[in-house]
C-alpha cells in the first residue's frame, strides 16, 4: 500500500511539472498573438541569440549587450537567413569582447551555424574595438591556461610576450590568433 501511495504522489508531481509547462507554453503563444509582424521579429531574432549563447554558456551580460547591439543595428529587420544568423553572431562576437569574454571567429561561426567570411563581414558592422586582435589572444589565452592548470608566474609570461608581440607590425605576422597564442604558450612551458 506505501508503494502505490508513493507512486501516486510521483504521478502528481509529474502531472504538475507538465502541466506547468504547458501552461507557460499558453501564455507564450498568446502573448506572441498579441505582437505586430515587428515584435514578432525581434523576439524571434532575441530568442535566437538567447538559446544560442546559452548553449554556449555565456554569461547573461553577454547575452543582454547582444540583443542590445543588434537592436541598434541599422537595418537588423530587413536582412534574412545567413546574413540575419551572421549578425546575431557579429553582435555576440562584439558583446563578447566588451565584456572581456572573447570567443573566436569560429566559434561564434559555430553557434550560429554561419561561414566565418559571412561572420566577418557582418562584424565589422560593429564599431570596432581598440586591438581587437590582442584581446581575442588573451581570451584564448586565458581558457587555455585555465585549462592546462597553469600557474600565475606561466600565465603572467604568456599574457607579457602576448602584449609585447602585438607591439609589432602585423605584417611581420602570417598566423591565426590561435596559432601565436599556442606558440607562446608552447614556449613558455619549455616544449619544442
Amino acid at each position: 500500500l506505501t508503494k502505490v501511495v508513493a507512486i501516486s504522489a510521483e504521478a502528481r508531481t509529474v502531472r504538475k511539472e507538465s502541466l506547468g509547462h504547458y501552461i507557460k507554453g499558453i501564455q507564450r503563444m498568446s502573448q506572441w498573438s498579441m505582437f505586430s509582424n515587428s515584435e514578432r521579429s525581434w523576439m524571434g531574432i532575441f530568442d535566437a541569440i538567447n538559446l544560442s549563447c546559452t548553449h554556449a554558456g555565456l554569461p547573461k551580460s553577454v547575452i543582454m549587450e547582444a540583443c542590445g547591439l543588434y537592436k541598434n543595428l541599422e537595418d537588423a529587420q530587413k536582412v534574412r537567413g545567413e546574413t540575419r544568423r551572421a549578425c546575431m553572431g557579429a553582435a555576440v562576437f562584439a558583446a563578447c569582447r566588451n565584456q572581456n569574454a572573447s570567443r573566436t571567429h569560429e566559434e561564434i561561426a559555430r553557434m550560429f551555424q554561419v561561414n566565418i567570411r559571412t561572420l566577418c563581414k557582418a562584424i565589422l558592422r560593429f564599431e570596432p574595438t581598440e586591438n581587437s586582435i590582442l584581446s581575442t589572444q588573451f581570451g584564448i589565452a586565458e581558457r587555455l591556461c585555465s585549462s592546462l592548470c597553469l600557474n600565475d608566474t606561466q600565465r603572467e609570461a604568456i599574457m607579457d610576450k602576448l602584449q609585447e608581440l602585438s607591439a609589432k607590425s602585423e605584417d611581420e605576422f602570417e598566423h591565426t590568433p590561435k596559432t601565436i597564442v599556442a606558440g607562446v604558450v608552447a614556449w613558455v612551458m619549455g616544449l619544442k
